[in-house]
């Protein structure tokens, strides 16, 4: 480094600085773009050396480093990303959302060479690609927190996601299982645990006849409490015995987000603890009380999966998929779908939105009632019965009278 010039580190605003000094022409600041000290260290010796080779002047230029490519901001926003309390759901999504779009705009790409057009055509072809309407709206979601990020950190002028609009909101209704079909769900999979324990593998007789009922059956008991409880994946994967009151036969789901697998986080949308009753005489109540009498349900995962921690949730998904298949059902239909069909069987089944916003966790009715309001439409012609059903009568007894 020129000996004229020294640097040091100094921290304004929550941010870190570069803080450059030469006799001749005074003190220039340029910034590091991060919170952090042993990431602002590392920046602040990549400086140093640009200066001592002369390949950087603090006077003319912001300093130079690899964050300023698309793809370096991007692992630097990740980064900073995992040190906050998101799940890991969340942290795959933004990581799959900002690697499609680095491919489309190239290896060397700028930040600043992502424009509203560009981030335009890019949603062109994945609609041409057939992509979902759901996965537009999250990816616009995850490049808008991303380029907010960037101008913050004044690698961008102004987000360019300002002037792409939003994907439109489906107006389809979230899918639910008839009766008929979840008995096919679950059919499916006690016929594959008879298959397994004869020794049978896809219609032909196995070597192998390690597997026996026990070993398959227990996805259709996760099913159940799945369908009856309307527990998200990540909920039910996690949920513990000490969440589970055999007594008042209901499982308390905890608001703080939590760690369940070495790949798997959850917590609920709503931020909020919540009670979920299972009925007497119900799946869930067999399911859960023999699992009691078995482990003692002093502590740990309620369902343990093959190495005797909680269940993979990619693994529970997987083989829904393929159990769904083996049922003739849609393949639309996915394991969230079990969460769908709980709360449309109870609204069929007279129960208030209100009690099925409070079971599912929605934070708001609104959700509840753009869902499923539409399943219930037996329970707004009792409301005009019951407030105005007599009007009738009146105006028949005052016509009446008035001959």
């Amino acid at each position: 480094m020129d000996n004229l010039v020294s640097v040091s580190l100094r921290e304004r605003g929550g941010r870190f600085h570069a803080v450059f000094y030469d006799p001749d022409r005074g003190q220039k600041w340029r910034t590091l773009r991060t919170s952090d000290r042993r990431e602002a260290n590392k920046r602040i010796r990549i400086a140093e050396d640009l200066v001592s080779r002369g390949d950087f002047d603090p006077w003319e230029s912001p300093i130079p480093d690899r964050y300023a490519t698309l793809r370096g901001a991007a692992d630097l926003y990740l980064a900073e990303r995992e040190k906050g309390q998101l799940s890991r759901n969340t942290i795959r999504s933004d990581r799959s959302a900002l690697g499609g779009l680095c491919s489309h705009m190239g290896p060397a790409a700028k930040v600043r060479a992502v424009t509203s057009d560009r981030v335009k055509l890019y949603f062109r072809e994945l609609i041409d690609d057939e992509c979902a309407d759901s996965t537009l709206r999250t990816y616009h979601t995850r490049f808008k927190h991303f380029f907010e990020w960037c101008r913050r950190e004044r690698l961008v002028r102004r987000n360019p996601l300002d002037g792409v609009p939003r994907p439109a909101v489906s107006d389809a209704l979230p899918r639910f299982l008839s009766h008929a079909e979840f008995d096919a769900l679950v059919g499916a999979v006690y016929s594959d645990a008879e298959a397994k324990a004869r020794g049978v593998v896809d219609g032909e007789r196995s070597k192998h006849t390690s597997l026996h009922d026990g070993d398959i059956v227990w996805l259709a008991e996760v099913f159940f409490v799945a369908v009856e409880t309307g527990l998200r994946r990540g909920e039910l994967c996690a949920m513990e015995w000490s969440w589970v009151d055999m007594a008042s036969r209901s499982i308390w789901v905890p608001a703080n987000r939590r760690t369940y697998s070495d790949k798997d986080s959850f917590g609920p949308k709503s931020r909020r603890s919540r009670r979920v009753p299972f009925g007497a005489g119900s799946g869930t109540e067999a399911v859960l009380q023999r699992l009691h009498d078995e482990t003692g349900g002093k502590s740990g995962p309620v369902f343990v999966g093959q190495r005797g921690g909680p269940l993979d949730g990619d693994y529970v998904s997987k083989r829904f998929k393929e159990y769904a298949g083996q049922a003739g059902l849609s393949e639309d239909y996915v394991f969230h779908t079990l969460r769908h069909t709980c709360a449309s069987w109870l609204v069929m089944a007279g129960r208030h939105l209100v009690e099925v916003k409070e079971i599912l966790g929605h934070a708001s009715i609104d959700t509840t009632v753009r869902w499923y309001a539409h399943l219930d439409p037996t329970r707004l012609n009792a409301a005009a019965d019951a407030t105005f059903g007599r009007n009738g009568d009146r105006l028949r007894q005052a016509r009446c009278g008035g001959r």
